[in-house]
């Protein structure tokens, strides 16, 4: 039962999906509005156009641009307008210094003691580290194992 949910949730399938209900309307919109359909497709690959030049004017990640222009140019008819809707850095002013004043609170709340870390240092300086530890049991196996039994070949 989860492996089929797992599957059925998957990238692909939804991808899949997206692409089905996408030709779905297509195709509908062909049969309903045959006569408009060329100034429709016209508007909405200008509208995607215009947003991949927002997204490679923009200032960003280039895998976070990537990953928005090809499905515009995959799906013209509403690539622009999902990146249009959904796309972008939306925050709102009000949300930003929300943030700030959380981070500033955060950072006082979480303050360093320098006791501790005058501790922390002072242990680190006395115990040896892990490798030291791990080349010391590896060299003391070598040594001390017996000499192993050889045999010439063939006998």
């Amino acid at each position: 039962m989860r492996r089929l949910l797992k599957n059925l949730f998957s990238r692909v399938v939804i991808f899949g999906l997206a692409i089905l209900v996408q030709l779905i309307i297509l195709i509908l919109i062909i049969w309903h509005f045959s006569n408009y359909f060329a100034v429709f497709y016209g508007v909405f690959a200008l509208i995607s156009l215009v947003a991949v030049l927002i997204i490679v004017n923009s200032r960003g990640n280039p895998a976070y641009k990537i990953a928005w222009i090809i499905p515009i140019m995959l799906f013209p008819i509403f690539g622009g307008l999902f990146y249009l809707m959904f796309g972008g850095n939306k925050t709102s002013r009000k949300s930003k210094r929300k943030m700030e004043l959380i981070s500033q609170k955060t950072t006082e709340a979480l303050g360093q003691n320098q006791d501790d870390l005058d501790q922390l240092d002072k242990e680190t300086r006395e115990r040896p580290t892990r490798p030291a530890i791990y080349t010391t049991i590896v060299t003391t196996r070598f040594i001390l194992a017996p000499p192993a039994i050889t045999c010439p070949p063939g006998k």
